[in-house]
């Protein structure tokens, strides 16, 4: 299943304490046979708290992101996007924008 996310804003998430790390991201694929696109969207102040560890995206499958911009997001030293998985996903990346804040 290929899951699109096209002109969309993930705006001022914060992840809760867990008594644990955290690992997941603010958009989480829990299976290796969801695929993501996203398009043309916005992350923006984003946050996971102290002692936590997450992602703007984590997935084990597939993921196309264009034209997306990441800005003012806090995931503790992490980069925005965690690709975990034991096979060879298909990554594209096209005209995407990071900045911290």
């Amino acid at each position: 299943v290929t899951v699109t996310f096209k002109t969309c804003l993930f705006m001022n998430n914060v992840a809760l304490p867990t008594g644990g790390v955290n690992r997941e991201g603010i958009v989480t694929a829990e299976s290796a046979r969801n695929a993501f696109v996203f398009e043309n969207s916005l992350f923006l102040g984003n946050e996971y708290g102290a002692n936590e560890i997450g992602y703007a995206i984590e997935t084990r499958s597939d993921i196309t992101i264009k034209d997306t911009c990441f800005i003012g997001n806090d995931f503790q030293g992490n980069g925005v996007v965690l690709i975990a998985t034991e096979d060879d996903p298909m990554i594209k990346l096209n005209r995407n924008f990071g900045k911290k804040s």
